[in-house]
C-alpha cells in the first residue's frame, strides 16, 4: 500500500507516539506501508550535544534520507508535535 512516514514528537520516540498507541497496527490492517523511526537525539537514534544539529530543517533532512534509502518516491506524511513541524520543513523542501 501507499507509505506513511510517521514522525513522532519532542522527548519521545517512534514507539511511544506510533506502535504503542497503535497507529502503526492500524495503518498496517488498513493497507497502507506504515513507516516510522526515532528523530536525531530520540529514541534508539543516535545522540549529539551540538545544539546546531537539531534544527527542523536538518531534522527533516533526516527523514527525506530515510525515503531515499527506503526507496520511496513520494508518501503521506503525518507528525506530532515536533514531529508536525518537521513535516511541514520535508514538505517545504522535499514536495
Amino acid at each position: 500500500g501507499d507509505p506513511v512516514l510517521m514522525i513522532h514528537g519532542f522527548a519521545s520516540s517512534h514507539y511511544v507516539n506510533w506502535v504503542s498507541p497503535g497507529w502503526f497496527k492500524t495503518l498496517n490492517d488498513a493497507g497502507y506501508r506504515a513507516i516510522a523511526f526515532d528523530n536525531r537525539g530520540h529514541g534508539a537514534s543516535s545522540k549529539s550535544y551540538d545544539e546546531a544539529d537539531y534544527t527542523p530543517a536538518k531534522m527533516a533532512s533526516d527523514a527525506a534520507a530515510l525515503l531515499d534509502h527506503l526507496g520511496i518516491e513520494r508518501a503521506h506524511v503525518m507528525g506530532y508535535s515536533m514531529g508536525a513541524r518537521i513535516a511541514a520543513f520535508l514538505a517545504l523542501s522535499d514536495p
